[in-house]
């Protein structure tokens, strides 16, 4: 195989050259367990050489670096160690008909492909799947200058068939973008090129020692030609990587169809990592293609598709843009959207229920709330108790984004819920703490949360605003005692029953906490005096409040 020769001249090279300039010399051992392959690399470098139209230079020097230097075991003699890297000094003529020094070409060729071969992000191996991954940005390519970068990239993964590979091959794919193919053990690149028509493959086993004239790579005429020969050279379940240089979706509606019909069930569909970049790509597209949505939508009733396993995947791996287009497709499917209901008060684990993980999720639990959460099921999944710690959604939600938090009491409010809401407030988890305690010192816009509601729901039902300062009696910080900003400073203009109860609820609630003196300064400074006959209803305040 012509990657083994030239592994077996690099790792000879990296061995002679140490023993000359007398460095601790690597054992060969070593050296062949670290360089057992190089085909993703090798794989990687003729797309994308071949995608920029600088195929038929980089054949010549993977021609000339294949040569046999090496045999598989040297002995390290200095004298035949000198005459061997002396070769590294030859001339060789290249494609552009140019000279170079054999070393020249030798070192940053393989350099390269090593590089795409044994990925590394700040000095630490990461996986090969990585350097495609337009998130990470491990593979850069220098084009006319510039640097360009991978901007998107979509897997299918599957036991596929010739019939299958003929589906998801297009040509429009294969003749833009870098396209890798990939068994448990070996990884091909594959193309289209559209001037000469004709179908290519690159399987870096494919023999490179050839005349100058010669292609390395193999052109086919037929795609049914094509595909089998893929079949020849790969066999089990393979992965599709279709890579592109630009951010915008390249899944084709067609393949997402094929896709989404492939497999028997979204689960199967999702139980290969590889698969959410594929996920991803469908999802965007089906906010814009109702062919791709309602394809999305018969499977999900056919397969009898427990939604939530999609959310796992996502959550799982922080895909959170995902995250807000699945709720949007959800969100438009009555059916659907119930059953995504009863299975977030599934348990996962044996402990909380999904709903308690999304609400750990801030930026999960947001898309939720936008889309998912609604007058039906607002408290059901608010006040989902934890069977072990009995905690509620709404103690992840005040703990980890206040923002969420609001978000949930407007929407109580919007949907008329809110005295419900209130009583959720009381709840206390296996650590004695309710969301009130939670919330008494979170802040929102320079007050705090406690006193935002307020704020916020002075002006609404009068008796669920009762039932909100009541619950805040022992909480004295959410209330300013002065300032122009506080609720009692707009009685004046305000001669009506409910604001003058609003008023004695304040009085009251200062008195218990012992601010008395400071609210009767307050008072008094506005002109009003709290104890008069004006404020009528004050034992109606104190049944309320007591």
């Amino acid at each position: 195989m012509s990657q083994n020769k030239i592994i077996v001249n690099y790792v000879n090279y990296f061995r002679f050259n140490e023993f000359v300039n007398r460095q601790q010399v690597t054992s060969l051992a070593d050296l062949y367990n670290k360089y057992d392959g190089f085909c993703h690399g090798l794989s990687i470098l003729w797309a994308a050489q071949n995608l920029f139209g600088t195929i038929d230079m980089w054949e010549s020097m993977l021609k000339e670096i294949a040569k046999p230097i090496f045999t598989e075991k040297e002995n390290l003699d200095l004298a035949y160690a000198n005459e061997k890297m002396s070769l590294f000094n030859k001339e060789v003529c290249l494609f552009n008909q140019r000279i170079y020094k054999f070393h020249d070409i030798f070192l940053p060729v393989i350099n390269l492909i090593n590089k795409y071969q044994n990925p590394e992000i700040d000095g630490k191996a990461v996986l090969q799947s990585y350097v495609l991954d337009p998130s990470k940005n491990i593979f850069d390519f220098a084009y006319r200058g510039n640097k360009v970068n991978i901007g998107n990239r979509i897997n299918f993964t599957g036991d596929f068939s010739t019939n299958d590979l003929e589906n998801l091959l297009l040509e429009q794919h294969l003749s833009e973008n870098i396209c890798l193919v990939h068994s448990g053990e070996h990884v091909i690149a594959a193309a289209y090129n559209r001037y000469l028509k004709v179908w290519q493959l690159y399987d870096p086993n494919y023999e490179h020692e050839r005349e100058p004239s010669e292609k390395i790579h193999k052109s086919f005429k037929s795609k049914k030609d094509f595909v089998k020969a893929i079949r020849d050279e790969l066999e089990g379940t393979l992965k599709i990587e279709i890579s592109s240089f630009k951010k915008e979706n390249i899944l084709d509606r067609s393949q997402a169809i094929y896709m989404i019909d492939f497999y028997d069930s979204f689960d199967e569909f999702i139980h290969d990592e590889e698969n959410i970049d594929l996920f991803k790509n469908i999802l965007r597209l089906a906010q814009v293609d109702n062919d791709v949505s309602g394809c999305f939508f018969n499977k999900l009733h056919k397969s009898q598709f427990n939604p939530i396993s999609l959310l796992s995947c996502l959550l799982n791996n922080e895909s959170f843009d995902e995250i807000e287009l699945y709720f949007l497709l959800i969100s438009k499917n009555k059916n659907l959207c119930k059953q995504f209901e009863v299975g977030l008060l599934d348990q996962y684990d044996g402990g909380d229920y999904y709903i308690h993980w999304l609400a750990d999720t801030p930026r999960a639990i947001a898309s939720a709330l936008n889309h998912i959460v609604s007058e039906d099921n607002i408290i059901g999944l608010l006040g989902a108790a934890c069977p072990d710690t009995g905690a509620l959604p709404l103690h992840f939600i005040a703990s980890s984004s206040i923002d969420n938090f609001i978000k949930c009491f407007e929407l109580a409010v919007s949907y008329k819920v809110v005295s419900s809401f209130f009583e959720l407030l009381d709840y206390v988890n296996s650590d004695g703490q309710s969301v009130i305690d939670i919330l008494a010192n979170k802040n929102i816009n320079g007050m705090s949360a406690l006193q935002y509601m307020v704020e916020k729901y002075k002006d609404r039902k009068f008796s669920d605003f009762v039932t909100l300062i009541s619950k805040l009696i022992n909480y004295p910080r959410f209330i300013p005692l002065s300032g122009q900003n506080t609720i009692f400073m707009e009685i004046n203009h305000r001669n009506n029953w409910e604001y003058a109860v609003m008023a004695k609820a304040h009085w009251y609630i200062a008195s218990k906490n012992e601010n008395y003196s400071s609210v009767k300064r307050t008072f008094s400074n506005s002109g009003m005096d709290p104890l008069t006959d004006q404020y009528k209803g004050e034992t109606f305040i104190r049944r309320k409040l007591n």
